[in-house]
This record gives C-alpha cells, structure tokens and sequence, in this order.
C-alpha cells in the first residue's frame, strides 16, 4: 500500500471537454455579434485550456511565439471597443472602419492558431491514435 502512487479519485477530463465546448460557443456567438473584447478574452481562456497539453506535446514555445505576436498586433491596432456602441446614430469614420477590419482579422488570426494547436495536441475533433489497440 505504502509504494501505490496516489492517483485522482476524480478525472476532470469530461469537465475540460464541456468547458471548451461552451467557450468556442461563446467565441462564435462574440464574433457574431461584434463584441471583440469578449471574443479576444473567450480565445484567451481557450488559450489557458490548451497550454498544458500543448507543454506535453512540446508544441508550446512555437505556438507562444505565434500567440504573442499576434496578442502585440491587436494592442498595436488600438481599437476603441465603444467606436460602433458610444452613439448609435453616429457614423464611424474611415479610421475606426479600419482599424476595426484590422482587428477582426487579427482575432480570426488568433482563433485559427487556436483551433490548429487544438487539433495538433488531439483535443479538436475525432481522431485515431496508430499506438492505440482496437478492440
């Protein structure tokens, strides 16, 4: 009994599978709805769900590389998030259009990256592991 390694009573593997499900809701239904605040923030806590298995697969340094540069580039646009909400029937000017367009493709940039490091450490959809024995 002494020597047994001490294991989890509980698995929270179902847990982590529910959490990104309702997150990559919430990143469809933010990007929908043009809130960009709360979908970079969605894409942040998916990023948080993902970096432990991504430390295991060793995939981490390149993808953090790719995550930071793209995190600097949205800063750098400096979007006004109350450009389109401060007042309905003021018309954006040319700048914010921009800027706005900039960082959508920044956060569609941002959500890919996330979406390809989710399938390349086998959390994305079904796959098939060759180790594995089938039964």
């Amino acid at each position: 009994m002494e020597n047994d390694s001490l294991r989890a009573k509980y698995n929270s593997g179902v847990n982590k599978i529910i959490r990104m499900d309702l997150l990559w809701k919430d990143v469809n239904r933010h990007k929908r709805d043009g809130l960009f605040q709360k979908w970079n923030d969605d894409l942040d806590c998916i990023w948080c769900e993902l970096v432990p298995d991504a430390m295991k697969k060793k995939l981490l340094d390149e993808t953090q590389r790719d995550m930071d540069k793209i995190n600097t580039n949205i800063v750098n646009v400096s979007v006004t998030f109350n450009d389109f909400g401060s007042s309905l029937f003021k018309k954006p000017n040319e700048q914010q259009l921009i800027n706005r367009k900039k960082h959508y493709k920044l956060l569609m940039e941002k959500e890919i990256l996330l979406r390809k490091l989710e399938e390349r450490i086998g959390k994305g959809s079904a796959w098939d592991d060759e180790e594995e024995d089938d039964f």
